[in-house]
């Protein structure tokens, strides 16, 4: 597009003009193309720029001397480069650009007037056009298919129903028809996301104008009975003009049909992601996901191809990454491929790969599935937290996490996280929102790439839930707490016994560094003494051989808190064991420990805040049964404990009473 550039008068035809031109005779004659400014539609804040053409057909020189756009919005405006003041020589031609830029879904109507010196058209104008303002309905996903589904599994499209059009999408009626194993939960989603004239009204798509919801969202599901093709169709009636006041009037409404395909068979591929969702991504950013193919049929397959279909997807997508073909996948076998958006513009775009393999006869067939992103602009930088478990064989990664146990490292990774904008992410910040009591200790830097701000680490020290969320600022300083993201995890001890003792020493000012008091977890095997060298399991006897058990007192802590833990995985059947606490150092005053007891993983007792005053109080805590993993609590407090009188932890009358086995 070129930029228009004032015409001047030349310094010659100035001076002809001065030595004796007749002026009445070069009068200039004024030529406007096109006769009508017409506007293509562009979605808000989008623009559209056209050329006015200023001929002068006359013989004098044609002078402009102001131009003004006249309208009933200020959406259209001159090139502001432009003068508004500027000559044209005879037979010579000017352009002058004039930008449509909507911020709101309303039609410009007005004219574009040029003050000239042609005598007979000294008002020139040209009428603006714009176009009316209408709502476009996207389906997302563009394409509706289910692919394969195993017969008696249920799969599911999560649908959403996006405005891209100038005005107010008004659903006057949507419905799911066809084969009735194809359903949907429309009827729940109209209740609950229905606006105030008592239909769903979707807005404007990235300019809310309180009209209703951003997005209608509702779930397609699939629960094939039987092997074989199915199809329905999702009916979509909406009103044409957008106009709340009277929306759905007959004549106002249009019908749009999307076809809905599915597949019911013994599925062997499975595609993950399939549909593949990018989401809302900043323009002109490249964004990559990771597809993972997966044979779960009970033959070996093999993989020949993995392709875009060009008729059906955006150029914004490519395939980043590709295994070498063929690839032979046992059962349960993977493999992955790589897939890159780059949004061109603040629109939806769709695609489909495919993906040619063996079916269960062996033959070749091929497996599509839907790609739909869009593109938009997203100031915050976008935080994608990652996390996983240092020793885990398996390198398993996740957001929610449940195969952790108790004393392992957490390691975090946000290098996902991205700026919409293009910004550099400068910092990562992780926060605690969640965890078990007295679980004090912090995030850190990663020990095995400590220069990585994206990496961190967390000692995960008590068996419990843990919620570790991200938020990530970007190089103008920008930190948005509504793009924060969260690792979720879950630590179960393994073994048959666990147990953990932390305790609170309230007047030490901080109980994180590393002074503090010393309380000291005791595990027996009765009828053997506290403190005994072989079958006490404490500090100075960490890993004892019981001959058949074998415990471990896994973490000592001798600067306040704990944990200390002691965990036992081959019990001895009809054996009791002992639990109590010793205050080994007081430093802080009174201590205030807490004991919890794990039977199989599963928390069967937890003992509180048994006040431990000085040094050398013992606390005798609770007895545990095995195989029956019965616990009974003691909670004794015995003062000024002699370590050297060999004090057995007493047989309790509930013991005696409880009928269960004993060695003694």
């Amino acid at each position: 597009m070129r930029r228009i550039v004032a015409l001047t008068l030349s310094f010659l035809t100035l001076m002809l003009g001065a030595c004796g031109g007749n002026e009445a005779t070069d009068t200039p004659r004024i030529v406007l193309l096109p006769e009508v400014l017409l506007f293509n539609s562009v979605p808000l804040n989008g623009q559209d720029v056209l050329e006015l053409r200023i001929e002068n057909e006359g013989a004098g020189v044609l002078r402009i001397s102001d131009v003004v756009v006249e309208a009933n919005t200020d959406f259209v405006i001159l090139d502001p480069v432009a003068s508004r003041e500027f000559t044209v020589e005879p037979g010579e031609t000017a352009f002058l650009a004039f930008y449509y830029t909507p911020t709101a879904p309303e039609e410009t109507t007005g004219r574009v007037v040029l003050t000239t010196n042609d005598p007979q058209d000294p008002q020139a104008s040209v009428e603006i056009r714009t176009p009316t303002p209408q709502p476009s309905p996207a389906v997302i996903p563009a394409i509706l298919d289910f692919g394969v589904v195993g017969v008696n599994t249920t799969g599911n499209i999560p649908t959403r129903i996006r405005n891209v059009g100038l005005s107010p999408l008004i659903i006057c009626d949507i419905q799911v028809t066809g084969n009735p194993e194809i359903r949907s939960n429309l009827e729940t989603a109209v209740a609950d996301q229905s606006s105030d004239i008592g239909l769903v009204v979707v807005d404007i798509f990235n300019s809310p104008t309180g009209a209703g919801v951003n997005e209608f969202e509702f779930e397609i599901t699939y629960t094939p009975l039987a092997p074989g093709d199915d199809a329905a169709v999702l009916i979509l009636e909406y009103d044409t003009l957008g106009d709340v006041t009277n929306a759905c009037e007959d004549g106002n409404t249009l019908q749009q049909n999307y076809d809905i395909n599915a597949s019911a068979g013994t599925p062997l591929l499975e595609a993950f992601p399939c549909p593949l969702d990018f989401n809302v991504r900043p323009i002109d950013v490249t964004t990559a996901e990771v597809v993972t193919l997966t044979n779960r049929g009970a033959i070996p397959m093999e993989i020949f191809d993995i392709r875009l279909d060009q008729a059906r997807t955006a150029p914004e997508y490519e395939i980043a990454t590709l295994p070498e073909f063929p690839v032979a996948l046992s059962t349960d076998a993977s493999t992955a491929f790589e897939l890159s958006f780059r949004p061109s513009g603040e629109t939806v775009f769709s695609g489909v790969y495919q993906v040619e393999h063996t079916d269960s006869t062996g033959d070749r067939t091929t497996t599509e599935c839907s790609l739909f992103g869009t593109g938009g602009v997203n100031d915050c930088a976008i935080a994608d937290p990652v996390g996983w478990i240092l020793t885990d064989p398996e390198g398993r990664r996740g957001r929610d996490i449940d195969w952790a146990l108790p004393l392992q490292v957490l390691v975090l990774d946000g290098s996902a996280s991205f700026d919409p904008s293009g910004d550099q992410i400068v910092e990562y910040i992780w926060e605690i929102v969640e965890a078990p009591d007295r679980a004090i200790n912090g995030v850190r830097a990663f020990s095995g790439d400590p220069e990585n701000p994206a990496l961190a680490e967390y000692f995960l020290p008590l068996a419990g839930r843990y919620r570790i969320c991200l938020s990530v600022v970007d190089d103008t300083g920008l930190e948005c707490l509504d793009t924060q993201e969260c690792v979720t995890v879950v630590a179960i001890p393994e073994e048959a016994i666990a147990i953990e003792l932390t305790w609170d020493n309230p007047t030490d000012p901080d109980q994180s560094d590393d002074e503090g008091s010393d309380v000291d977890l005791h595990f027996v095997k009765m009828p053997a003494p506290w403190f005994d060298p072989v079958y006490d399991a404490y500090y100075a006897n960490e890993s004892p051989i019981w001959n058949p058990e074998n415990p471990s007192l896994d973490i000592d802590d001798t600067d306040g808190v704990g944990p200390e833990t002691v965990q036992l995985d081959n019990p001895d059947d009809c054996q009791w064991y002992a639990v109590g606490g010793h205050y080994f150092r007081e430093q802080w005053g009174t201590a205030w420990p807490n004991v919890r007891i794990f039977i199989n993983g599963r928390l069967v007792d937890e003992i509180v805040n048994q006040p431990l005053f000085s040094t050398d109080d013992f606390w005798d805590i609770a007895r545990i049964h095995w195989p029956t993993g019965t616990v009974y609590r003691v909670n004794d407090l015995i003062e000024g404990f002699d370590s050297s009188r060999g004090l057995a932890p007493r047989i309790t009358d509930e013991m005696l009473n409880s009928g269960l086995c004993s060695d003694f």
